[in-house]
């Protein structure tokens, strides 16, 4: 009967088989079984992808698939496939030693069962079971072990990594990297370090901690940043806040950021100078504005509870607890108060150069009231003066808390407190006077006019005059001035700081006013006086014992013409045109001459600017309304003035919104205009 073989290629003999040489096959058997139990074998697989199938060659020791280990070697050029006889079953200790990235399978020579696979990174070790558990799909089945984590370039964890009371020791400069492979924890070491970090984890309602812990007695704790970068600590449901503790850990204090909605990310730097007895931490000085200023802190002194700064000569902002030489000589100089003061902060003032009296010391409260005024400009004006200034609450805002002068025997009017003003120009124009009536009537003169806009002239001739200046919170009273059958009523403007501004009302026939009214022609009289730098004189009338003629009613701009006996009555003078609603309006012309029905006597026009016509009957025209225009005359009665008009034209800015009498308000540019077509009042 002839032998049979194992599927690692051991001969087994039959009964009474080889006699003779049964000693040589059992030696080479023997050396097979040593080469299975612990055999080394260096195969190379060089190459581009391929497959290599390790065979049996029976009873020989030459099998390159009967040995225990297996070391893969050569450059691999693509992706290899090791494969062994469907029936062989053992394990085996493979090395994956090619060079290349490339992968190296290791399986049965069909099927499908598992196989294993080196990765093109892991030049490692492993141990691997061909199970021959399936005569058509049989797997190779690898054996965990604790791994070569030398050998294994990618090694992973199939649990918690217990380090069984050991260390992890890392090379300098190495230490965790993310699942990405980037730098999570980098250890830097110290030759014989003796000091180092311990992190401890906590229970329900206590903090975790990192304590500087070792040999040494007392330890620092260092945190730095790199370059300009911060230590920050963070906040979450509250602002971020540094606890400092006392040694028992029991008490502390507490340094908090200002809350999100304060939008804040100021900075505070440390005095540069040494540490003294008696002195405080102020900010000295701060670069930049708003909620990214820095503020430079340093110790001012305590004594007398005023830190006294150098001489200012300009316009600067003042800190609560700094007393301020201030020295006016060259102009006023201007001190700007904080915008968001404490209660009790305080402020002092001192006259440097002796010079209050000439050029005042101007203090700005910054949008706070100041001795119960809202945002109001307050003057110191008296030579050698000095004041304390302090901050009380929201109502008062600031107020003076002391003042005195060395050459005064009171502090009586040392101080005084100045609203804000601001420029107003204005046109005020008064009510036309009423055209006469009487065979040859003569017509009324036109309102007074009176203007400070853009350098536009007056009425009668007259030069611009100076604009209104207003104070804030301030009532004033707008009066529109009618127009009558006889004399014009005034308009004006008026308020308690202000002298009032009046315009005179048009005069009626043959009387005076703002302008003159015309002379009748019956027992002719001349035309009536205009108020200087208002308007002209009226136009005389004309007549004997024939047809008769009224005299025209003065304009803004010109006189009444004189009438005619047996021609044409006066014309009324013409008005005065303005921009100051943003387009040009000529208004106050006066109003035009009757005439006597009959004959070859004529009536005369109005005067550009709302001048009545006058008529040679009983029907002469009315002044235009709120033109301030003179009443036409006639023969039987003239007809009534125009109503006046007051026009204010601010910088918006400057504009409150606080008005009755309902005005037109409307805009041009940067201005506010407000039209007063009746009486009313503006509050700025």
């Amino acid at each position: 009967m002839a032998s049979t073989f194992t599927p690692l290629g051991v001969e087994l003999q039959a009964t009474g088989e080889n006699a003779g040489t049964w000693g040589t096959k059992t030696n080479t058997n023997l050396q097979l079984l040593e080469q299975i139990s612990g055999g080394f074998i260096a195969k190379s697989i060089a190459g581009g992808a391929q497959t290599t199938a390790l065979a049996v060659s029976d009873g020989s020791t030459g099998a390159e698939l009967a040995h225990r280990m297996i070391d893969f070697t050569g450059t691999i050029t693509g992706n290899q496939i090791v494969t062994i006889p469907l029936d062989v079953q053992t394990f085996y200790i493979l090395r994956n030693s090619t060079s290349g990235a490339y992968t190296v399978q290791f399986k049965y020579a069909s099927g499908s069962g598992s196989t294993f696979t080196f990765s093109a990174t892991n030049k490692g070790t492993a141990i691997v079971f061909a199970a021959a558990n399936d005569g058509t799909n049989p797997d190779i089945i690898q054996i965990q072990t604790g791994g070569d984590v030398v050998d294994d370039t990618s090694p992973q964890l199939g649990g918690d990594l217990d380090t069984n009371s050991f260390n992890i020791s890392f090379d300098d400069a190495h230490g965790i990297t993310d699942e990405n492979g980037n730098e999570q924890i980098i250890f830097q070491t110290t030759s014989s370090a003796v000091n180092q970090i311990d992190i401890t984890n906590a229970a329900t309602g206590n903090a975790p901690s990192i304590q500087a812990t070792g040999g040494d007695s007392n330890i620092n704790l260092k945190v730095g940043p790199k370059g300009t970068g911060l230590f920050e600590v963070m906040g979450a449901t509250n602002p971020g806040s540094v606890q400092l503790n006392c040694e028992s850990n029991s008490h502390g204090i507490k340094l908090t950021s200002p809350p999100h909605s304060a939008g804040q990310s100021y900075e505070l730097k440390f005095p540069t100078g040494n540490v003294t007895a008696n002195r405080f931490l102020k900010v000295d000085s701060v670069s930049g504005s708003g909620t990214t200023g820095v503020g430079q802190l340093s110790f001012a002194e305590v004594s007398g509870g005023t830190s006294w700064q150098a001489v200012k000569t300009s316009n600067f902002n003042a800190a609560a607890g700094e007393g301020y030489f201030v020295n006016t000589s060259s102009g006023a100089v201007t001190a700007t108060l904080p915008a968001s003061p404490s209660i009790g902060d305080t402020f002092e003032f001192k006259d440097y150069g002796q010079s209050f009296g000439t050029n005042a010391l101007n203090i700005d409260p910054n949008g706070n009231p100041f001795e119960g005024l809202a945002d109001t400009l307050h003057q110191a004006r008296q030579n050698r003066q000095s004041i304390v200034i302090t901050y009380v609450d929201s109502t008062k805002g600031y107020v003076l808390t002391g003042s005195s002068n060395s050459t005064a025997s009171s502090n009586s009017g040392l101080f005084n407190v100045l609203p804000e003003q601001y420029s107003v120009s204005f046109l005020c124009i008064a009510g036309g006077g009423g055209g006469g009536g009487s065979h040859g009537g003569g017509a009324g003169g036109a309102g007074g006019y009176r203007s400070s806009y853009n350098s536009e002239a007056s009425g009668g001739g007259g030069s611009a005059e100076t604009a209104l200046s207003l104070t804030k919170q301030t009532q004033y009273t707008i009066t529109v001035g009618a127009g009558t059958s006889s004399s014009g009523a005034d308009s004006s403007i008026s308020g308690s700081d202000i002298t009032t501004l009046t315009s005179a009302g048009g005069g009626a026939s043959a009387t005076d006013g703002g302008s003159g009214g015309g002379g009748r022609g019956t027992s002719p009289t001349s035309g009536g006086s205009g108020t200087a730098n208002q308007g002209k004189d009226g136009g005389n009338g004309s007549g004997g014992n024939s047809y008769r003629t009224g005299g025209g009613g003065g304009g803004a701009a010109n006189a009444g013409g004189n009438g005619a006996e047996q021609g044409n009555a006066g014309a009324g003078g013409n008005g005065v045109a303005s921009t100051i609603t943003g387009s040009s309006v000529t208004r106050a012309g006066g109003g035009g001459g009757g005439a006597q029905q009959g004959g070859s006597t004529s009536a005369a026009n109005g005067g550009t600017g709302g001048g009545g016509n006058g008529h040679k009957g009983s029907s002469a025209n009315a002044g235009t309304a709120n033109t301030g225009g003179g009443g036409g005359g006639n023969q039987h009665g003239g007809a009534q003035g125009g109503s006046g008009v007051v026009i204010l034209r601010m910088a918006t800015s400057n504009y409150s919104g606080t008005t009755t009498g309902s005005p037109t308000v409307t805009t041009s540019g940067s201005d506010t205009i407000l039209v007063y077509n009746s009486s009313g009042t503006y509050t700025g």
